[in-house]
């Protein structure tokens, strides 16, 4: 069995760095997208099994870079989690609206991204790209 595919779309080098290696430790194959774009592109190419999306990055930020995702036909059911620093609930409601499936707030325990990773990659896809996941 293959190794599930996470696409990882986070500006910050370092954080970025250190959620591939929680990942690839926990037997994932994550590919990094260090802004928006990069992650729209990535998205329609590698054909990840889950998306992870910071909220704000450079050239087009996380919600509009789930939007244009979610036209993508192949990735209308993908599961997508969005990480911030914000914590206030209009982030929370723009990113379900965009199409979110879960929203981790910064900072978080890597056993927690890890935890919702797999949840998301075990379940039956959600019936509409709407269906936020809370653990």
């Amino acid at each position: 069995m293959a190794a599930p595919r996470i696409l990882l779309a986070e500006d910050d080098s370092f954080l970025a760095h250190l959620i591939r290696q929680t990942l690839e430790s926990a037997g994932y194959l994550p590919f990094i997208a260090r802004n928006g774009e990069e992650a729209v592109t990535m998205a329609d190419y590698e054909m990840p099994d889950l998306i992870i999306l910071d909220v704000n990055m450079p050239r087009v930020n996380g919600i509009e870079a789930l939007k244009l995702i979610r036209r993508q036909n192949a990735h209308t059911s993908t599961p997508v989690m969005m990480l911030t620093a914000a914590r206030d609930e209009d982030s929370v409601r723009a990113a379900i609206l965009a199409g979110a499936t879960d929203f981790l707030a910064k900072p978080f325990q890597a056993d927690m991204l890890l935890k919702r990773a797999q949840k998301h990659l075990t379940r039956e896809p959600a019936s509409n790209s709407g269906d936020y996941l809370r653990i």
